[in-house]
C-alpha cells in the first residue's frame, strides 16, 4: 500500500482500512458442556485487502484443552486433536488471518480437518478475486465513484457435532459438523471528510463512518443491474454449496434443520435474502 490518497472529492482505499474496522466474533462454542472453539464470525471485506504490503496471515497459536493437551473434566476423550490419528486436524480460522482473523483467540478458531480447511481456502481464494476487480474498478476511475463494492461475510458452525454419537468421551463431539459461509456484495458510500481532515484523522473515523452503514438495517446490497453495468462481462467459477459434495453431504445441505447454525455475532447485520447473482452461500463440511 502507498497510502490512503483523498482529493478533496474522492478516497482512495489505497491502506489497510477495512481489515482494521470491522471485524467480529460471537462467543466461544460449548461442546458437552465444555468450552472450545468459536461458533461464529463477520467481516465487512474492502477492496483494499488484496492490495495490503507485508500483510501478517496471522497463523494459529491458540492451544490449551482439547487441542493440545488432554480436558480435565468426567469422561473425556482419551485423546486431544493433536492426538489423532485419524483425519489430520488443524485450528483453523474463521476469518482467514490474511483478512485480519486472529490466530490466537479460539473464538475465531475451531478444529477442522485439512480436507475442510482446504476447500474452505477455495472459498476465501474466489472471494478475493472479486475484491481484486473492486479494487481495479475504484482505480480505474481514479476513486471518483461514490462508493466501494465489498462484500459482507458471514462464518458460522453448526451446533451439530460431527460425531455420529455425540457423548462426552468422543473428540468427534467437540467440533462442528461442518461451517456455513454466507457472501453478500454491497456498495459502500464513501464517507465525506470534514474540511481540515488529516488522513490520520479519516482513519481514526472510519470505523464509525463504516458502522453507520453496515451495520443492520443500513447494509445496502449491490444489484444485478448495477454489477453488470459496472463489471460488464465479469465472472467467476461457481462455488458448490456443499463442501465435501457428498450425495449424503448435499442432502444435510438441503435440511437445514439437520445443522442449525450459531447465530451469527451480535452487533452485526442479519444475513439478508441474496439480491445478485455473485451472493451465495456454501457449507463446508468436516471429512
Amino acid at each position: 500500500m502507498t497510502g490512503l490518497q483523498y482529493d478533496g472529492h474522492s478516497w482512495i482505499p489505497d491502506a489497510d482500512l477495512f481489515v482494521a474496522a470491522n471485524g467480529r466474533y460471537g462467543p466461544p462454542a460449548r461442546w458437552q458442556g465444555v468450552q472450545f472453539g468459536g461458533t461464529s464470525a463477520c467481516l465487512l471485506l474492502g477492496p483494499d485487502i488484496t492490495k495490503q504490503v507485508n500483510r501478517p496471515s496471522n497463523p494459529p497459536t491458540a492451544r490449551g484443552p482439547g487441542w493440545d493437551i488432554p480436558w480435565r473434566h468426567l469422561n473425556a476423550p482419551p485423546l486431544h486433536f493433536t492426538m489423532d490419528a485419524g483425519p489430520r486436524w488443524v485450528r483453523g480460522h474463521l476469518i482467514n488471518g490474511y483478512w485480519g482473523g486472529s490466530g490466537f483467540n479460539w473464538c475465531n478458531l475451531v478444529a477442522l480437518t485439512t480436507v475442510a480447511n482446504r476447500n474452505h481456502a477455495t472459498i476465501e481464494t474466489r472471494l478475493n478475486r472479486y475484491l481484486t476487480e473492486f479494487y481495479r474498478f475504484d482505480r480505474r476511475h481514479r476513486g471518483k465513484v461514490a462508493y466501494w463494492y465489498c462484500i459482507q461475510y458471514w462464518v458460522q458452525a453448526s451446533r451439530t457435532p460431527w460425531a455420529i454419537l455425540a457423548t462426552s468421551n468422543n473428540l468427534y463431539s467437540y467440533c462442528p459438523n461442518l461451517i456455513r459461509v454466507t457472501w453478500r456484495i454491497v456498495r459502500v458510500t464513501k464517507p465525506v471528510g470534514q474540511p481540515g481532515w488529516s488522513i490520520r484523522k479519516f482513519k481514526t473515523q472510519f470505523p464509525k463512518l463504516l458502522a453507520a452503514q453496515t451495520t443492520t438495517p443500513n447494509l445496502v446490497q449491490a444489484t444485478n443491474a448495477q454489477l453488470q453495468r459496472d463489471f460488464p462481462g465479469f465472472r467467476l467459477p461457481r462455488i458448490h454449496a456443499t463442501l465435501r459434495n457428498t450425495p449424503r453431504n448435499r442432502a444435510e445441505n438441503q435440511r437445514p434443520a439437520a445443522n442449525p447454525l450459531f447465530p451469527t455475532p451480535a452487533g452485526r447485520p442479519a444475513i439478508p435474502p441474496a439480491v445478485s447473482l455473485l451472493d451465495g452461500s456454501a457449507a463446508v463440511f468436516q471429512d
